[in-house]
Formats: C-alpha cells, structure tokens, sequence
C-alpha cells in the first residue's frame, strides 16, 4: 500500500522547491495548477492518488480547497495579527 500524503504537505514542498529554484515566490493559482499536475502525475505512475483531497474546477484553473483555505487564513493572520476577532 502506498503512503497517503497531506495536500498541505506537498503544497509546502512545491512552494519551497519553487523559491529555491527559482528565487521568487509562486503564484497562488501556479501551485493549485502544480498540484493538480502532481496528483495526475500519481495516478499515472502508481495508480493511486498522492493525497486524498480533491479539486475543484474553477474559470481559469483546478483549486485545492483546503490549501486555498490555509492561504486566505496566513493572509488574514498577516493582515490583522493573532489579537484578530477572526482567530
């Protein structure tokens, strides 16, 4: 049985490999076209799914909810700090 991994996981990963590589951050709507290339990527290779989370179709791109989710989250941390209502 293969190993399952978490979408956050990954979605860290990529963008670290990213700057590394590239030395500029990703783009939002990069990683969610990056992840969906991973995920298909696993499907091919191995015939399971790299993580269990899905995507969702959206106008330009696939979308990740769960990392979209954890993006707007740091943007709201980073925008109005810990002592939030929204926290």
């Amino acid at each position: 049985m293969i190993k399952v991994e978490r979408v956050l996981d990954v979605a860290c990963y990529i963008y670290n490999e990213f700057e590394r590589e590239m030395h500029d951050e990703i783009d939002e709507m990069k990683l969610h076209l990056l992840l969906y290339f991973v995920q298909r990527e696993s499907f091919v290779q191995t015939e399971q799914p790299l993580f269990e989370e899905g995507f969702q179709g959206r106008k330009y791109d696939p979308v990740c909810i769960p990392v979209r989710d954890s993006q707007v989250t740091l943007m709201v941390f980073f925008f109005f700090g810990k002592s939030s209502k929204y926290f």
